[in-house]
């Protein structure tokens, strides 16, 4: 072998290494970084998750005491409270009936007296609500249950631990998870007689955690105070503190450092030796008037092996495109070493005439371009084999950012199978939703939601939420130019024949051509629609701050 046929094979075994190990390098440094960048986003994306199973639940347990203030208001049955008629006892008993078969979330709801005694007994029967005779009526007046919530003030809520039912003194099969929320009731002249109580199933509840897909190998708890799982995938650790056999089961001994933080703290994350741990805590009690005695905590459990099968799944993802790069390569070292070859078989055909020299350069010249031609058909064909993309994403950028929050009218739908909502509640976890997902991250955007608290049916708060929905995205996109900071003022009215809402913010106000009449924009087409709907009306106040006034009939 001559030496210039020495040098070149040197020469290009030289450049294919070096393009290994610059491949190489550049695949790691791509990999950590991807693999970092899902590992926060994936943290990032359960921390809201937990977020929104907090309020979910807690807008749940608010329902569950707005039902028990609803049902102790019924006419009917303030009165029964003043005269014990017989006949409104009938009548009570009936429409607590449809209400439980309307709500299908209560498996007993009950009246009991001043003195222990069950007066009025709705058993659902698996969807099917029946009164209990008197004769099987019974005395409650030694249950925690009745003497804690009858021991309570006016406006004050009782929630029971929550636990599986039990019946006969054995846990009831198939398992029915319960919870026993109460309310003392008062007569017209402020005289306590007795307590109002529901037997909330608790099933509902645990289906909202169900609903979420953890990630690989994580899992989703509901822990109680002492730490014992109320639900996991892993339904073998489930109510483990209900069996005397199963008492050490518990997350508090599994992972006892872990929940000294977790149960002392109202939210984070707490990073375990092997595991990550997202948690908050959701209480059922969200108002001064009732004193909290319980909570229990949500936590998704990340384990080390969930961020290793993360890992691997980046891996995998990049292994097509280092694969790629290698195929190229070792194309690329396969032309230029056949245009090597070439030019040496080339070259022992010169004449020493520079004619011939000349016009063999030009036939190298042409073949080098036909071979660098050759290579972009290669790259064109690797390319359309994939038509993802992803060779864009490879050159140009690391990472796309996935999804975005659908959260606000989660609240609506729900509220579609309660009777009436608490609008001032409502509009503020509505509102709250809305600024935590679209403010900017260094933008603080503060919530007034001031005036009467009442209750609407479903059918007048959906168009309600909607409006203000619209309002606040409105506000949020338009009205705090440059993440300026300010706030969304809410005031909500009862008045003689139906309800005023005023809704404004601090912002940079309206343009000067700004009309509710004849307006095309999709935002307003849509409130104006809703307002019609609700056969109110709305004016435009441009005051100091702008000022949106809707009002509408009962």
């Amino acid at each position: 072998m001559s030496s210039l046929s020495k040098k070149a094979s040197i020469h290009i075994v030289t450049v294919f290494i070096i393009s290994v190990i610059i491949t190489l390098l550049l695949a790691t440094v791509l990999i950590y970084s991807r693999y970092y960048r899902q590992k926060r986003f994936l943290i990032a994306s359960y921390t809201e998750k937990a977020d929104m199973v907090k309020n979910e639940i807690q807008f749940e347990l608010s329902s569950i005491v707005s039902d028990l203030r609803t049902l102790s208001q019924i006419n009917s049955f303030t009165e029964y409270l003043d005269t014990g008629s017989s006949n409104l006892k009938l009548e009570i008993s009936q429409i607590f009936e449809v209400f439980s078969k309307e709500k299908k979330a209560y498996d007993q709801i009950r009246f009991i007296n001043s003195k222990g005694k069950e007066i009025i007994r709705i058993n659902y029967n698996k969807g099917n609500p029946a009164a209990v005779n008197k004769e099987n009526l019974q005395d409650k007046s030694s249950r925690y249950y009745f003497k804690e919530t009858f021991n309570l003030d006016a406006g004050s809520v009782y929630f029971s631990p929550f636990d599986l039912n039990i019946e006969h003194g054995e846990i009831e099969q198939p398992l029915k998870p319960m919870i026993r929320v109460g309310i003392p009731v008062f007569n017209a002249a402020g005289e306590k007689k007795g307590i109002l109580l529901v037997n909330y199933l608790g099933s509902s509840l645990l289906n909202t955690l169900s609903s979420i897909k953890p990630a690989e190998y994580s899992d989703i708890y509901l822990l109680n105070p002492e730490g014992y799982w109320l639900y996991s995938h892993d339904s073998a650790k489930n109510w483990a503190f209900m069996y005397p056999e199963l008492k050490d089961i518990s997350f508090a001994k599994q992972y006892s450092e872990e929940w000294k933080t977790i149960r002392m703290q109202s939210s984070g994350i707490v990073y375990g030796k092997d595991n990550v741990f997202i948690f908050t805590t959701i209480s059922p009690f969200n108002t001064p008037s009732i004193q909290a005695h319980y909570f229990w905590k949500t936590v998704i459990h990340f384990p080390d092996k969930a961020f290793s099968a993360l890992f691997v799944n980046v891996f995998k993802f990049f292994s097509v495109y280092i694969a790629g790069i290698f195929i190229i390569t070792f194309i690329l070292v396969f032309l230029i070493n056949e245009v090597v070859n070439e030019r040496r078989k080339t070259q022992k055909e010169i004449t020493a005439s520079l004619a011939e020299k000349e016009l063999l350069l030009r036939e190298i010249h042409h073949r080098v371009k036909n071979s660098l031609s050759l290579v972009a058909s290669f790259i064109g064909m690797y390319r359309s084999s994939h038509p993802e993309a992803e060779n864009d994403y490879f050159f140009d950028a690391l990472e796309q950012k996935i999804d975005a929050i659908s959260l606000v009218h989660s609240y609506l739908y729900q509220s579609a199978d309660i009777k009436n909502v608490d609008t001032k509640s409502y509009f503020t976890i509505l509102l709250q939703n809305m600024t935590d997902n679209l403010a900017a991250s260094d933008q603080k955007i503060e919530l007034a939601i001031t005036g009467d608290s009442f209750f609407l049916e479903a059918g007048k708060i959906i168009p309600l939420g909607l409006i203000l929905s619209e309002l606040a995205i409105n506000s949020l996109k338009h009205a705090f130019p440059g993440n300026r900071n300010g706030t969304i003022k809410v005031e909500v009215k009862r008045e003689d024949n139906g309800y005023k809402i005023t809704y404004s913010d601090t912002g940079a106000g309206l343009p000067a051509d700004f009309s509710l009449q004849g307006n095309t924009s999709l935002g307003i087409v849509i409130i104006t629609s809703l307002i019609d709907q609700l056969n109110g009306s709305i004016t435009v106040n441009r005051g100091p701050e702008t000022m949106f006034i809707m009002n509408i009939p009962e």
